[in-house]
């Protein structure tokens, strides 16, 4: 095998061989090295997102703590509390009035308890949610199902009224600047909201009972009014709150002392869920963080449960869950409600050994199957939270953060293989160097193969190389005179049959080569013309002037018919037979040919005034189908054969000189048929007795002049 290798190849391959097996060793170095690397790299960028999330986190949350804690010992505060207190069981008397306690109810039972039904997917009742106080009723009337905002309420004559009206801005201020999404003052001995910065349905409502008293609010009011500690500021987790239609919600609460150090109420916000989550997905500046297309950090509870929402739920297109549905990662009720309420707290589910550790105050980093299925670096640790069991998730998809080190293998293979060509480039100039003349004596050998004998091999050269090419150079000359002398003569041969063929039937003959071939070709109309007293011109006249005279009427005869769309066939001496319709079909055949011969006539009459001859013209026509084509024996000759060729040329006889003679297929394709008469008829052997007409040139001239001279007289 490697002897029938050329030289050439021979070279490339040993050099390229040496190359490749340097390159290989000090890749593999490389890449060895290069993906330790990167990947420690991808693990420090996780491990950095995570520190600092949790960070920012525990930062956050203490800064809320201790705007609750100030908020607690502000005078103002302490102020509203007593006020609103006393206000709110001041309501105690107030009842509502029929029509408004239908009012309410038509709330709840057409707005509120539809809404919280679809979202949570239960049947509430409404007897079990409807106020039962009357301050509860009569504050959410005014507040709640009038559909005012808290700054226009329709409660405008009670004494809860006028505090509402001058403390609420204060507070509304308040929450708009730390971003709280409700704030609640909570009367300590019984249990009820006497003030409610949003009015949602939890406003005036009893947390020590009723229906919201088991909801993490409630659970976090009971747990402060045991305490009672001052400064101690509680949390409670995420749960789902009813009142925000089955949102997650979590609280935080402490108590309020007066002057006298005596615990008069419960401040308690809602913590602002939507800042929870600014602050894990950096305001959704995932890229910015360094976490490509799929990284994200998240909070996950002790139940295995997401404390802030995944990054798929805001950059899917649809509802990320139903995808994990399909795929069988998340049941199909977890998805709709994940749709439905729009977030994956308290929803999706976080399963693996990291996050495992992280709950079980571990940190470091691994490779697990994340939420959505696919494989993950993970950095993990617990957040470090006195009241919260919670643990802090960066993670990256494995694809992505092996896109480095693929990256990095792609730029090794480049650069061997950029070697590797400089190496066969090299090596194949080398080789180029020596069998280049070999080359170009085999490339002008292919040339002249496939045809190409102009092909002349420049060799410069005083060797057997030089030598071989000045012989092939020869060689392929005389082959090119005779290709040219071949070309010569096929284009006269081609020029010759074009003069005496139709151009159709030539090119025909030309490109198939056929050797006597015909066609049947309908509806033609066949003329065949004699003309008369030529003989005697000739008997008076010298051969040349003879012929001469008769080459230019023919071709006036020829520019005449192409004029009218007439295909000549042959001149039989002073014969000249035509056709209309043959190669170019035409619906007016009959009246071309018609037209043509009283033209011709009057050519005749012309000629003989130019001239001082005595020409006369017989022209007969019929119409039907003939057979044309060419006869190929010793010489080529392209004729038309049928019934209409043999009567035209036997009609025409049977007319005076100077006269047009048709049949009746001719005479019904025409227009005007009253320039014929009719004539006698003839009897012929092939069509039996045959109707034709005639025109003559001079019955119609002689018309003429009578009636001329009898106008003028």
């Amino acid at each position: 095998m490697f002897s029938q290798i050329s030289l050439k190849s021979k070279l490339v391959f040993m050099l390229l061989g040496i190359a490749l097996f340097c390159i290989a060793i000090v890749g593999y170095q490389g890449l060895s090295n290069g993906k330790v690397a990167l990947t420690d790299r991808i693990y420090n960028q996780l491990t950095s997102v995570r520190e600092s999330k949790r960070a920012q986190i525990q930062t956050w949350l203490n800064e809320m703590q201790s705007h609750v804690q100030a908020m607690a010992i502000n005078h103002s505060t302490i102020n509203a509390s007593r006020e609103f207190i006393s206000a709110y069981h001041r309501l105690d008397d107030e009842t509502l009035s029929h029509d408004q306690l239908t009012n309410l109810k038509d709330y709840y039972s057409q707005q509120y308890l539809p809404q919280l039904s679809k979202k949570l997917k239960i049947t509430p009742q409404l007897e079990h949610y409807l106020p039962s106080s009357p301050a509860m009723q009569y504050l959410q009337y005014h507040y709640i199902s009038q559909e005012h905002t808290p700054d226009s309420e329709s409660d405008n004559r009670s004494y809860y009224a006028g505090v509402h009206q001058y403390y609420n801005p204060v507070f509304k201020e308040i929450i708009d600047t730390y971003g709280i999404e409700d704030m609640f003052l909570v009367d300590i001995k019984t249990g009820d909201i006497v003030y409610s910065a949003m009015k949602n349905i939890d406003f005036s409502r009893n947390l020590y009972s009723g229906p919201f008293s088991v909801s993490n609010l409630g659970n976090l009011a009971k747990t402060i009014h045991d305490t009672q500690s001052p400064g101690k500021v509680n949390i409670s987790d995420f749960d789902f709150y009813k009142p925000a239609y089955g949102k997650p919600a979590s609280f935080m609460g402490t108590t309020i002392f007066d002057e006298a150090q005596q615990a008069i109420a419960i401040l308690m916000i809602r913590v602002p869920l939507a800042r929870l989550n600014d602050v894990m997905t950096g305001k959704k500046g995932w890229k910015d963080q360094g976490l490509g297309d799929t990284g994200e950090a998240f909070l996950v509870g002790d139940d295995l449960l997401m404390r802030s929402n995944a990054r798929l739920l805001y950059e899917s297109e649809k509802c990320y869950a139903k995808d994990l549905s399909e795929k069988h990662l998340l049941d199909k009720n977890t998805a709709e409600r994940i749709c439905q309420l729009d977030t994956s707290i308290l929803l999706q589910k976080v399963s693996n050994t990291a996050l495992k550790k992280a709950l079980q105050g571990q940190s470091g980093t691994e490779i697990v199957n994340s939420y959505s299925g696919e494989k993950t670096l993970v950095a993990y640790a617990p957040l470090l939270l006195e009241q919260l069991h919670w643990a802090i998730i960066s993670q990256i998809d494995l694809k992505e953060a092996n896109t480095p080190i693929r990256n990095f293998q792609k730029q090794l293979t480049i650069s061997g293989v950029i070697i590797a060509s400089i190496i066969t480039l090299f090596a194949m100039l080398l080789a180029y160097l020596f069998t280049r003349p070999i080359d170009i004596l085999m490339k002008g050998v292919h040339q002249l193969s496939e045809g190409n004998t102009a092909v002349n091999i420049k060799l410069d050269r005083k060797d057997e190389y030089g030598q071989l090419a000045q012989t092939f150079n020869n060689t392929a000359k005389l082959l090119h005179k005779k290709e040219e002398l071949i070309e010569s003569k096929t284009q006269q041969y081609e020029n010759l049959l074009a003069s005496i063929l139709p151009k159709k039937i030539a090119d025909k003959y030309i490109s198939n080569k056929e050797q006597g071939f015909s066609e049947k070709i309908e509806n033609v109309t066949v003329l065949y013309t004699s003309l008369g007293g030529f003989k005697n011109y000739m008997d008076q006249a010298s051969a040349n002037s003879s012929i001469h005279l008769l080459n230019e009427l023919i071709a006036l005869t020829d520019k005449l018919a192409a004029k009218h769309g007439i295909e000549k066939i042959k001149t039989i001496g002073s014969c000249y037979l035509a056709a209309c319709g043959l190669m170019i079909p035409r619906l007016n055949h009959a009246q071309r040919s018609v037209d043509f011969s009283l033209d011709l006539l009057q050519l005749v009459q012309q000629f003989n005034r130019t001239h001082s001859t005595q020409l006369s013209l017989r022209v007969g026509l019929h119409t039907g189908d003939v057979l044309a084509g060419i006869v190929d024996g010793d010489k080529i000759c392209f004729d038309i054969w049928g019934t209409p060729v043999s009567q035209a040329s036997r009609i025409r006889f049977s007319t005076s000189k100077n006269s047009i003679i048709i049949t009746e297929s001719v005479y019904q394709g025409l227009t005007n048929q009253a320039t014929f008469s009719s004539h006698e008829t003839l009897k012929t052997k092939e069509m039996g007795e045959l109707s034709v007409y005639t025109y003559s040139l001079d019955a119609n001239n002689s018309l003429s002049s009578s009636q001329s001279e009898s106008n003028n007289g």
